[in-house]
C-alpha cells in the first residue's frame, strides 16, 4: 500500500511568526524527512486540531526534542 506523499509549499507561520521551514531548518530535519514524517502521521490518522496544524504540531515536537527545554519554555515560544 502507497502511502501518501506531502509536499510543504508555503507553510503557515506559527504564532510567533516562525516558518515551519525556518524551524525545521534550526532542527537540522531536511525538508524531505520533516514531510516523511508528516506523511506517517497521517497514514496514522493523526489529524489537525481545531486551533492547531498537523504540522505545527510535528514542528513543534521536533522542536521540543532536540532543545530539551522544559515544557515551561516551550510554551513561552509557542
Amino acid at each position: 500500500m502507497q502511502q501518501p506523499s506531502i509536499i510543504l509549499l508555503s507553510p503557515p507561520p506559527l504564532n510567533n511568526h516562525i516558518t515551519l521551514l525556518h524551524l525545521v531548518g534550526k532542527l537540522g530535519v531536511h525538508k524531505h524527512i520533516f514531510n516523511f514524517l508528516l506523511a506517517e502521521l497521517c497514514w496514522l490518522g493523526v489529524e489537525n486540531s481545531h486551533y492547531v496544524s498537523l504540522e505545527e504540531k510535528l514542528g513543534i515536537f521536533l522542536y521540543t526534542c532536540m532543545t530539551a527545554l522544559p515544557v515551561q519554555h516551550i510554551g513561552e515560544q509557542f
